[in-house]
C-alpha cells in the first residue's frame, strides 16, 4: 500500500458549497439540516447548524456566478437565533456538510439532551483593577494607600442574545465567573507551567540557600587583602629595569 506524505497546512474550508448541495436536494433541501463544520470544531460541545427553511436562487448567473436567497434557521452554540436568516451570501463557500437522512434524528436528539443541561453562562465582570504602577500614581496625587485606589469599568464587546453567546454580564453585586488581576489567572494547562517562578522572592526562596538583600547585596562581601612580599616585589622591579 502506498505511503501518503501531505506538506503545506491544511485547507481551513473542507466540504462542499451550500449552493451545491441546495441544487441537487429535491425542493431545494427545505427543511433539511447542514453544518460548518468550520463551526462545530471550534464548538464541539454545542450545537451548531442550519435548517433551510427556503431558497431564492437567480439561475441566469448560474454556475458562473451563482447567487441568491437562502433563508435559514441558525442554531448558535445550542441556542436558535430568532426568525429566519438569509446566508446566501456565504453559500458559496465550500465548508458546508449535509446531514443524511437516516443521521437526522441522533443529531436532533443531541441539541435536545444539549438543551436540557446547557453549558453555564459565564458572568463578565463590571470592574476591574488598575495596574499596579497606575495605582501608585493615584494613590499619590490623591494622598491615598494603593489599596484605596478604586477598580475602573471594563468596557466588553456588546452581547447579542440571539446569537447564543454563553456569557452576560454580571449584575450589581454578583460574583463573576472569573475576575482579573494577579492571583485570579487559571491556567488551562497547568502542568506546563509547574516549573515557572513568576516572582524575585519566589526564585530566592527555590533557588538561594539564604534570602540575600534586595540590592547591591555584594557591597557588604569583604575581601582578603593582597599580599606582596619583598621578593616577588624585587623580581617585578629586575624585570621593569
Amino acid at each position: 500500500m502506498p505511503v501518503m506524505q501531505y506538506f503545506g497546512f491544511r485547507n481551513a474550508e473542507f466540504g462542499r458549497p451550500l449552493w451545491e448541495i441546495v441544487l441537487n436536494l429535491k425542493n431545494f433541501g427545505r427543511g433539511r439540516y447542514v453544518v460548518n463544520p468550520l463551526i462545530a470544531e471550534k464548538y464541539p460541545k454545542e450545537p451548531c447548524f442550519y435548517k433551510i427553511l427556503s431558497v431564492h436562487p437567480h439561475f441566469l448567473e448560474y454556475p458562473e456566478n451563482c447567487q441568491g436567497n437562502i433563508f435559514v434557521q441558525q442554531v448558535h452554540r445550542g441556542v436558535p437565533r430568532e426568525g429566519p436568516v438569509d446566508i446566501g451570501d456565504i453559500a458559496e463557500s465550500p465548508s458546508y456538510q449535509l446531514i443524511l437522512k437516516e443521521d437526522e434524528a441522533a443529531f436532533l436528539k443531541k441539541w435536545e439532551q444539549y438543551k436540557a443541561n446547557p453549558l453555564p453562562v459565564n458572568a463578565l465582570p463590571r470592574t476591574a483593577p488598575l495596574p499596579p504602577l497606575w495605582r501608585e500614581i493615584i494613590s499619590r496625587e490623591r494622598g491615598i494607600r494603593p489599596e484605596d485606589v478604586p477598580p475602573i469599568p471594563m468596557l466588553h464587546d456588546p452581547i447579542e442574545p440571539g446569537v447564543g453567546d454563553p456569557r452576560r454580564l454580571a449584575a450589581e453585586g454578583e460574583e463573576p465567573t472569573f475576575r482579573l488581576g494577579p492571583g485570579n489567572w487559571k491556567a488551562k494547562f497547568p502542568e506546563l507551567l509547574q516549573h515557572v517562578v513568576w516572582t524575585r522572592e519566589a526564585a530566592r526562596e527555590k533557588y538561594c540557600t539564604k534570602v540575600p538583600s534586595y540590592d547591591f547585596m555584594y557591597l557588604k562581601r569583604r575581601f582578603a587583602p593582597i599580599e606582596i612580599s619583598e621578593g616577588s616585589a624585587s623580581n617585578e622591579g629586575a624585570k621593569s629595569s
